[in-house]
Protein backbone atom coordinates (compact mmCIF):
# COMPACT_ATOMS: atom_id res chain seq x y z
CA UNK A 1 0.00 0.00 0.00
CA UNK A 2 2.81 2.32 0.99
CA UNK A 3 4.11 1.94 -2.57
CA UNK A 4 0.55 2.40 -4.32
CA UNK A 5 0.55 6.20 -2.38
CA UNK A 6 4.24 6.68 -3.26
CA UNK A 7 3.53 6.10 -6.85
CA UNK A 8 6.69 3.42 -6.29
CA UNK A 9 6.26 0.78 -8.18
CA UNK A 10 9.56 -0.25 -8.84
CA UNK A 11 10.87 -1.15 -5.44
CA UNK A 12 7.53 -3.78 -5.33
CA UNK A 13 10.09 -6.10 -7.24
CA UNK A 14 13.04 -4.70 -5.45
CA UNK A 15 15.89 -6.91 -4.14
CA UNK A 16 15.12 -5.99 -0.64
CA UNK A 17 11.34 -6.35 -0.88
CA UNK A 18 12.18 -9.72 -2.43
CA UNK A 19 14.13 -10.49 0.48
CA UNK A 20 11.61 -9.29 2.63
CA UNK A 21 9.18 -12.31 1.46
CA UNK A 22 11.63 -14.85 1.33
CA UNK A 23 12.40 -14.36 4.79
CA UNK A 24 9.04 -13.97 5.70
CA UNK A 25 9.06 -17.72 3.79
CA UNK A 26 11.54 -19.31 5.46
CA UNK A 27 10.92 -17.75 9.14
CA UNK A 28 7.53 -19.29 9.03
CA UNK A 29 7.74 -22.54 6.60
CA UNK A 30 10.85 -23.36 9.10
CA UNK A 31 8.69 -22.64 12.04
CA UNK A 32 5.91 -25.71 10.18
CA UNK A 33 8.11 -27.98 9.39
CA UNK A 34 9.51 -28.12 13.21
CA UNK A 35 6.30 -28.59 13.96
CA UNK A 36 4.86 -31.11 11.44
CA UNK A 37 8.49 -33.22 13.06
CA UNK A 38 6.51 -34.03 16.05
CA UNK A 39 2.88 -32.95 15.18
CA UNK A 40 0.59 -32.92 12.23
CA UNK A 41 0.88 -29.81 10.23
CA UNK A 42 -1.75 -30.17 7.78
CA UNK A 43 -4.34 -30.43 11.11
CA UNK A 44 -3.46 -27.39 12.48
CA UNK A 45 -3.45 -25.24 9.51
CA UNK A 46 -6.39 -26.71 8.52
CA UNK A 47 -8.07 -25.25 11.46
CA UNK A 48 -6.59 -22.26 10.80
CA UNK A 49 -8.15 -22.16 7.46
CA UNK A 50 -11.73 -23.05 8.75
CA UNK A 51 -11.37 -20.28 11.77
CA UNK A 52 -10.43 -18.07 8.85
CA UNK A 53 -12.77 -18.33 6.12
CA UNK A 54 -15.60 -19.42 7.99
CA UNK A 55 -16.01 -15.67 9.21
CA UNK A 56 -16.07 -14.15 5.37
CA UNK A 57 -19.16 -13.11 3.00
CA UNK A 58 -18.69 -16.29 1.30
CA UNK A 59 -19.52 -18.82 4.22
CA UNK A 60 -22.42 -16.45 5.38
CA UNK A 61 -26.06 -16.32 4.52
CA UNK A 62 -27.28 -12.90 2.44
CA UNK A 63 -28.73 -11.21 5.57
CA UNK A 64 -25.69 -11.88 7.95
CA UNK A 65 -23.66 -9.70 5.37
CA UNK A 66 -26.42 -7.28 5.23
CA UNK A 67 -26.66 -7.31 9.44
CA UNK A 68 -23.24 -6.99 9.27
CA UNK A 69 -22.47 -3.99 6.97
CA UNK A 70 -25.25 -2.25 9.10
CA UNK A 71 -23.72 -3.08 12.53
CA UNK A 72 -20.16 -2.30 11.65
CA UNK A 73 -19.96 1.27 11.78
CA UNK A 74 -21.79 1.10 15.52
CA UNK A 75 -19.46 -1.73 16.47
CA UNK A 76 -16.35 0.62 15.36
CA UNK A 77 -17.96 3.32 17.37
CA UNK A 78 -18.60 1.66 20.54
CA UNK A 79 -14.92 0.39 20.73
CA UNK A 80 -13.70 3.78 20.25
CA UNK A 81 -16.19 5.69 22.04
CA UNK A 82 -15.85 8.35 23.80
CA UNK A 83 -13.35 9.57 22.47
CA UNK A 84 -14.57 9.70 18.86
CA UNK A 85 -17.04 12.40 20.03
CA UNK A 86 -13.99 14.63 19.55
CA UNK A 87 -14.94 13.95 15.73
CA UNK A 88 -17.87 15.92 16.25
CA UNK A 89 -14.96 18.84 16.22
CA UNK A 90 -14.02 18.18 12.76
CA UNK A 91 -17.18 18.28 10.61
CA UNK A 92 -15.96 21.24 8.89
CA UNK A 93 -12.28 20.74 8.85
CA UNK A 94 -10.61 20.92 5.27
CA UNK A 95 -9.87 16.97 5.58
CA UNK A 96 -8.64 16.70 1.85
CA UNK A 97 -6.28 19.63 1.60
CA UNK A 98 -4.78 17.69 5.59
CA UNK A 99 -4.79 14.76 3.82
CA UNK A 100 -2.85 15.72 0.89
CA UNK A 101 -0.23 17.85 3.10
CA UNK A 102 0.88 15.56 5.51
CA UNK A 103 2.33 11.65 4.13
CA UNK A 104 1.58 10.01 7.31
CA UNK A 105 -2.37 10.99 7.54
CA UNK A 106 -2.50 10.24 4.50
CA UNK A 107 -0.92 6.52 5.20
CA UNK A 108 -3.64 6.54 8.20
CA UNK A 109 -6.29 7.41 6.31
CA UNK A 110 -5.25 4.78 3.60
CA UNK A 111 -4.83 1.85 5.95
CA UNK A 112 -7.99 2.05 8.13
CA UNK A 113 -9.94 2.15 4.51
CA UNK A 114 -7.74 -0.51 2.98
CA UNK A 115 -7.90 -2.89 5.66
CA UNK A 116 -11.65 -1.76 6.91
CA UNK A 117 -13.44 -2.89 3.91
CA UNK A 118 -11.89 -6.37 4.32
CA UNK A 119 -13.53 -6.65 8.09
CA UNK A 120 -16.57 -4.56 6.53
CA UNK A 121 -17.31 -7.22 4.43
CA UNK A 122 -16.49 -10.20 7.13
CA UNK A 123 -20.19 -10.80 9.17
CA UNK A 124 -17.35 -12.79 11.71
CA UNK A 125 -15.80 -9.97 12.43
CA UNK A 126 -15.61 -9.35 15.99
CA UNK A 127 -14.95 -6.03 18.25
CA UNK A 128 -11.45 -7.48 19.35
CA UNK A 129 -9.90 -7.50 15.81
CA UNK A 130 -10.60 -3.91 14.87
CA UNK A 131 -8.16 -2.44 18.19
CA UNK A 132 -5.51 -1.94 15.55
CA UNK A 133 -7.48 0.56 14.00
CA UNK A 134 -7.20 2.76 17.20
CA UNK A 135 -3.75 3.87 16.77
CA UNK A 136 -4.23 5.64 13.19
CA UNK A 137 -7.71 6.69 14.01
CA UNK A 138 -6.73 8.75 16.72
CA UNK A 139 -3.61 9.77 15.16
CA UNK A 140 -6.17 11.17 12.37
CA UNK A 141 -8.00 12.94 15.56
CA UNK A 142 -5.05 14.84 17.49
CA UNK A 143 -3.32 16.20 14.56
CA UNK A 144 -6.46 18.29 13.46
CA UNK A 145 -7.88 19.26 16.70
CA UNK A 146 -3.85 20.50 17.53
CA UNK A 147 -3.82 22.18 14.39
CA UNK A 148 -7.22 23.03 13.80
CA UNK A 149 -8.24 24.69 17.28
CA UNK A 150 -4.40 25.87 18.32
CA UNK A 151 -5.33 29.47 18.15
CA UNK A 152 -8.06 31.22 20.16
CA UNK A 153 -11.15 30.18 21.76
CA UNK A 154 -14.28 29.07 19.44
CA UNK A 155 -17.88 28.67 20.40
CA UNK A 156 -17.94 24.83 18.65
CA UNK A 157 -15.46 23.78 21.80
CA UNK A 158 -17.23 25.78 24.23
CA UNK A 159 -20.50 23.55 23.40
CA UNK A 160 -18.77 20.56 23.04
CA UNK A 161 -17.20 21.24 26.60
CA UNK A 162 -20.31 21.35 28.31
CA UNK A 163 -22.30 19.11 26.69
CA UNK A 164 -19.38 16.34 27.89
CA UNK A 165 -19.50 18.41 31.60
CA UNK A 166 -23.08 17.94 31.74
CA UNK A 167 -23.54 14.54 30.43
CA UNK A 168 -20.46 13.64 32.85
CA UNK A 169 -22.18 15.43 35.82
CA UNK A 170 -25.56 13.60 35.33
CA UNK A 171 -24.07 10.23 34.48
CA UNK A 172 -21.54 10.46 37.91
CA UNK A 173 -24.48 11.20 40.03
CA UNK A 174 -26.67 8.49 38.25
CA UNK A 175 -24.10 6.52 38.70
CA UNK A 176 -23.12 7.04 42.81
CA UNK A 177 -26.83 6.51 43.48
CA UNK A 178 -26.71 2.82 41.83
CA UNK A 179 -23.74 2.51 44.08
CA UNK A 180 -24.93 3.54 46.84
CA UNK A 181 -28.09 1.24 45.89
CA UNK A 182 -25.70 -1.80 45.80
CA UNK A 183 -24.09 -1.00 49.09
CA UNK A 184 -20.99 -0.09 47.57
CA UNK A 185 -19.81 3.44 49.45
CA UNK A 186 -16.34 3.95 48.45
CA UNK A 187 -17.44 3.96 44.43
CA UNK A 188 -20.31 5.99 44.89
CA UNK A 189 -18.79 8.52 47.27
CA UNK A 190 -16.41 9.09 44.21
CA UNK A 191 -19.13 9.41 42.05
CA UNK A 192 -20.72 11.49 43.82
CA UNK A 193 -17.99 14.07 45.03
CA UNK A 194 -16.70 14.20 41.43
CA UNK A 195 -20.24 15.42 40.24
CA UNK A 196 -20.54 18.04 42.69
CA UNK A 197 -16.76 18.87 41.65
CA UNK A 198 -17.22 18.82 37.71
CA UNK A 199 -20.96 20.70 38.22
CA UNK A 200 -19.01 23.48 39.98
CA UNK A 201 -16.41 23.88 37.68
CA UNK A 202 -18.72 23.79 34.52
CA UNK A 203 -19.71 27.34 35.63
CA UNK A 204 -16.81 29.02 37.60
CA UNK A 205 -13.90 27.40 35.85
CA UNK A 206 -12.71 29.26 32.35
CA UNK A 207 -9.91 28.78 29.84
CA UNK A 208 -8.50 31.06 27.76
CA UNK A 209 -6.93 28.64 24.91
CA UNK A 210 -8.73 26.23 23.13
CA UNK A 211 -6.40 23.12 23.53
CA UNK A 212 -7.63 24.00 27.58
CA UNK A 213 -10.92 23.45 26.77
CA UNK A 214 -10.14 20.33 24.93
CA UNK A 215 -7.80 18.68 27.33
CA UNK A 216 -10.81 19.67 30.24
CA UNK A 217 -13.16 17.49 28.05
CA UNK A 218 -10.97 14.76 28.25
CA UNK A 219 -10.10 14.68 31.83
CA UNK A 220 -13.50 15.01 32.43
CA UNK A 221 -14.33 11.64 30.51
CA UNK A 222 -11.43 9.98 32.14
CA UNK A 223 -13.08 10.64 35.62
CA UNK A 224 -16.44 8.88 34.29
CA UNK A 225 -14.73 6.45 33.29
CA UNK A 226 -12.65 5.50 36.76
CA UNK A 227 -16.49 6.17 37.92
CA UNK A 228 -17.50 3.20 35.19
CA UNK A 229 -15.03 1.20 36.50
CA UNK A 230 -15.81 1.27 40.31
CA UNK A 231 -18.83 1.06 39.98
CA UNK A 232 -20.65 -0.77 37.18
CA UNK A 233 -17.82 -3.23 35.74
CA UNK A 234 -17.85 -5.35 38.89
CA UNK A 235 -21.49 -5.87 38.90
CA UNK A 236 -21.14 -7.50 35.35
CA UNK A 237 -19.28 -10.75 36.91
CA UNK A 238 -21.24 -10.82 40.35
CA UNK A 239 -23.33 -13.75 38.49
CA UNK A 240 -20.90 -15.15 36.57
CA UNK A 241 -21.58 -18.88 37.29
CA UNK A 242 -18.35 -20.24 35.85
CA UNK A 243 -16.47 -18.12 38.41
CA UNK A 244 -18.88 -19.24 41.11
CA UNK A 245 -18.16 -22.83 40.11
CA UNK A 246 -14.48 -22.58 40.12
CA UNK A 247 -14.14 -20.99 42.88
CA UNK A 248 -16.15 -23.74 44.96
CA UNK A 249 -13.73 -25.74 43.16
CA UNK A 250 -10.59 -24.08 44.11
CA UNK A 251 -11.55 -24.32 48.09
CA UNK A 252 -12.13 -28.35 47.05
CA UNK A 253 -8.52 -28.54 45.16
CA UNK A 254 -6.70 -26.31 47.35
CA UNK A 255 -2.58 -27.37 46.90
CA UNK A 256 -3.11 -30.21 44.88
CA UNK A 257 -2.75 -30.57 40.83
CA UNK A 258 -5.53 -29.96 38.87
CA UNK A 259 -6.76 -32.58 36.12
CA UNK A 260 -9.42 -32.75 33.23
CA UNK A 261 -10.28 -36.70 32.46
CA UNK A 262 -12.07 -38.17 30.29
CA UNK A 263 -11.82 -39.58 26.55
CA UNK A 264 -10.93 -37.65 23.72
CA UNK A 265 -13.38 -35.65 21.33
CA UNK A 266 -13.36 -35.93 17.61
CA UNK A 267 -13.72 -33.02 15.88
CA UNK A 268 -13.50 -32.82 11.76
CA UNK A 269 -12.74 -29.76 9.77
CA UNK A 270 -13.87 -29.79 6.30
CA UNK A 271 -11.55 -27.24 4.30
CA UNK A 272 -13.80 -25.50 1.94
CA UNK A 273 -14.16 -21.86 0.41
CA UNK A 274 -17.07 -20.86 -1.94
CA UNK A 275 -18.90 -24.36 -1.50
CA UNK A 276 -15.92 -26.05 -2.97
CA UNK A 277 -14.49 -28.99 -0.55
CA UNK A 278 -10.66 -29.34 -0.79
CA UNK A 279 -10.05 -32.24 2.10
CA UNK A 280 -11.13 -33.29 5.90
CA UNK A 281 -9.10 -33.58 8.90
CA UNK A 282 -10.15 -35.02 11.69
CA UNK A 283 -8.38 -34.26 15.24
CA UNK A 284 -8.88 -35.26 18.77
CA UNK A 285 -9.46 -32.64 21.64
CA UNK A 286 -9.45 -32.76 25.38
CA UNK A 287 -12.48 -33.42 27.22
CA UNK A 288 -14.83 -30.36 27.26
CA UNK A 289 -14.01 -27.71 29.62
CA UNK A 290 -15.31 -24.00 29.72
CA UNK A 291 -12.81 -21.10 28.56
CA UNK A 292 -13.94 -19.63 31.70
CA UNK A 293 -13.71 -22.17 34.22
CA UNK A 294 -10.18 -23.10 33.06
CA UNK A 295 -9.37 -18.94 33.52
CA UNK A 296 -10.62 -18.94 36.87
CA UNK A 297 -9.40 -22.04 38.75
CA UNK A 298 -5.53 -20.90 37.04
CA UNK A 299 -6.66 -17.30 38.61
CA UNK A 300 -7.65 -18.65 42.28
CA UNK A 301 -4.65 -21.38 42.59
CA UNK A 302 -2.29 -20.39 40.61
CA UNK A 303 -2.35 -23.80 39.00
CA UNK A 304 -2.95 -24.84 34.67
CA UNK A 305 -5.40 -27.78 34.64
CA UNK A 306 -3.63 -30.43 33.09
CA UNK A 307 -5.03 -33.18 30.59
CA UNK A 308 -5.01 -36.78 30.70
CA UNK A 309 -7.37 -39.06 28.61
CA UNK A 310 -6.91 -42.15 31.48
CA UNK A 311 -8.47 -41.43 34.82
CA UNK A 312 -5.84 -39.89 37.54
CA UNK A 313 -5.84 -41.88 40.94
CA UNK A 314 -6.59 -38.11 43.49
CA UNK A 315 -7.46 -37.98 46.73
CA UNK A 316 -11.16 -38.84 47.68
CA UNK A 317 -12.53 -35.40 49.21
CA UNK A 318 -15.84 -35.00 50.74
CA UNK A 319 -17.98 -33.14 48.69
CA UNK A 320 -21.13 -32.67 50.94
Amino acid sequence: MIFILNKDFKRVFSIWHLAGLLLLTLTSGGYFYLYSIQHEAGSYLARLFTGTFSRTAMEMSESDNVKHILNFPAMLIKISAPWCLLFLLTFKYGWKQKLRNNPFLTFCFWFCLANGLIYLLSPGTRERYLYMFLPFIYSLLAVVLYDHYLKGNTISVKRFYFFIGISATAGLIGMGIFGILLHSWFPALFCIIMGIVLGYGLYHIKFKDSRDWILAAVLIVLIVRIGFDLVILPTKKQNDPYKTDALKMSKIIKDESIYLSGPPEVRIDDVKFAERHFITYKRNEPTYLGLQTSFYLSRYTGKIVKYQCCPVKIKIHDFC
